[in-house]
């Protein structure tokens, strides 16, 4: 009795609330261009869950500052990208909340849409706020699979790129990366391994009753 309960207190922990590190979005001006500092943002890190369980909370955090001369609109866009109807399935799953300082932008899945008529559709273009030079923001997303997903076998990709761009008078930029032009790509993945955990901890559970009784 005391190696399960050992058992189920580990997978307990396991399920429990995960916070990443903070990336920085320090984006610079050069050659008419805007560019983010790579060396302060860590792609393989950022909402790039590996093994997520139902009910557990993802948390990744960007830090953005202005580190130009000038006054940018700061804007974000994201696009979805399925390869099957399994990575549909994984996205759809997965709830998605996004604050800029506390401020909640957008409630709703992983794939952006606006659902409840807020006029907020991450797939579209949404205006961040007005960055002064040195302005720093905070910009948190906080990622849960659904409580309720059993789908064991599904062990798909599901990718999500983020692009931001700045604005400075008519001018729209992207931030690019420093060292090149592709748009960053996050990645959540499903792992069969996980939802096994809570498959193991129901079993025990149940078989821990059946004994009692």
């Amino acid at each position: 009795m005391k190696k399960i309960w050992l058992l189920l207190i580990t997978m307990v922990l396991l399920i429990g609330n995960v916070e990443a590190a903070t990336n920085k979005l320090y984006f610079t001006e050069k050659n008419d261009r805007l560019y983010y500092d790579t060396d302060a943002f860590d792609e393989a890190s950022f909402m790039v869950h590996h093994d997520m369980i139902p009910g557990r909370e993802y948390i990744d955090e960007i830090e953005i500052e202005n580190k130009t001369k000038e006054t940018y609109d700061l804007y974000l866009k994201l696009a979805v990208e399925s390869n099957d109807e399994l990575s549909d399935e994984l996205i759809d799953n997965i709830f998605m909340e996004v604050y800029l300082d506390d401020e909640l932008i957008y409630s709703g899945t992983a794939r952006g849409l606006d659902y409840q008529g807020t006029g907020i559709n991450l797939q579209e273009t949404v205006l961040l706020g007005r960055y002064l030079p040195n302005e720093v923001n905070n910009l948190v997303v906080k990622t849960r699979l659904a409580d309720s997903y059993t789908n064991t076998a599904n062990t798909s990709i599901g990718e999500i790129s983020w692009s931001f761009y700045g604005r400075y008078g008519n001018e729209v930029t992207p931030i690019l990366p420093e060292t090149s032009d592709h748009i960053s790509k996050y990645v959540i993945i499903l792992s069969s391994a996980s939802l096994i955990f809570i498959l193991i901890i129901m079993v025990i559970t149940k078989k821990k009753k059946e004994n009692e009784e």
